[in-house]
């Protein structure tokens, strides 16, 4: 994976925080609400894996397990935001806690980036 400049990883992670806006935004009108396996799919699987097909420029095993690992991830650090701030569901929080999960999506993507470029430059 070669190097991306900074302001296009930005807007990158713009894109996927809009994606995983609008699976939030499906998920809240269109799917049973009650269902947490499917606010974890439209909410986190489907958006990761939509970003990890236009973001990664890499081998298709890593496009398909590398967007599974930031999921488990990033649902890990929805749920442990979730337990410190005793909240017991996510519709009725406010804005900082929508902040922090976006932040925890962005901040893994970054890692997985970061890794990803340094394994690309050792190979070579």
């Amino acid at each position: 994976m070669g190097p991306i400049s900074l302001l296009k990883r930005i807007l990158y992670y713009v894109a996927l925080v809009c994606l995983t806006l609008f699976g939030l935004q499906f998920e809240a009108f269109f799917v049973e609400c009650e269902n947490i396996t499917s606010f974890l799919i439209c909410v986190f699987l489907i958006p990761h894996y939509i970003f990890g097909l236009i973001f990664l420029k890499t081998k298709w095993i890593l496009q398909l397990t590398i967007p599974l690992i930031t999921t488990l991830i990033s649902v890990g650090l929805m749920w442990l935001g979730m337990k410190i701030h005793d909240f017991y569901t996510i519709w009725y929080v406010g804005w900082e806690v929508y902040l922090i999960i976006f932040l925890s999506i962005v901040a893994v993507w970054e890692i997985a980036y970061q890794i990803l470029k340094v394994k690309s430059k050792k190979e070579d």
